[in-house]
């Protein structure tokens, strides 16, 4: 019966796309969110709240409340111990992520500064070889051997907070201006939108 099924929906599934040669589909375009305002009484109270209370909350419980931060830096001195679970390396960069995102369509010099001290920190703990996993890093146990122990998610976190702290470079940090010693003076309204 699933056999059967499985070749009548190969045989259709094409039959129906191709129909009178008439397409009701439209292709839909993607849109970046920093071309994206939004100015209503619901939505834009909750982004206000994210870049002035989520994201203080989480950058306190990072750097003073967990030791988060501190197993990047025991890890860049390759001594000291983990703190707290195998996944929490994730936490400090889905905090990264979320900085970053407030930063482009909110731009903040002190979020910018801490974020950018993250990011040294961080940097500091990868390995020579480019693999970064503060858990694995200062445990015994092996890297890539039990998949349980959250390896990808917290590189597939790594990855977005490293794409949106780009996504900065490009919408945010390249309007600064600098006096012609390279020394940063000010910045320009940065131009998101194409209009």
């Amino acid at each position: 019966m699933t056999k059967r099924l499985f070749e009548l929906l190969i045989t259709f599934i094409p039959l129906m796309a191709w129909g009178n040669g008439i397409s009701n589909t439209r292709k839909v375009n993607q849109v970046d969110f920093s071309h994206v305002r939004i100015n209503d009484k619901f939505w834009s109270l909750r982004l206000e709240r994210h870049s002035s209370a989520t994201l203080p909350v989480c950058i306190d419980q990072i750097e003073h409340q967990t030791g988060r931060l501190n197993n990047f830096r025991n890890a860049a001195a390759k001594s000291g111990s983990h703190s707290g679970i195998f996944y929490d390396d994730s936490d400090v960069y889905k905090a990264m992520e979320g900085m970053a995102y407030s930063l482009i369509v909110n731009p903040n010099p002190a979020l910018e500064n801490k974020l950018d001290e993250w990011i040294d920190i961080i940097g500091a703990a990868q390995l020579e070889d480019g693999y970064l996993n503060t858990y694995f890093t200062l445990t015994t146990e092996k890297r890539w051997k039990d998949m349980d122990k959250h390896e990808m998610y917290c590189a597939g976190h790594l990855i977005e907070a490293g794409v949106e702290s780009r996504n900065i470079n490009v919408n945010y940090k390249e309007s600064y201006q600098y006096d012609e010693k390279g020394n940063k003076i000010g910045r320009s309204e940065p131009n998101f939108f194409d209009d």
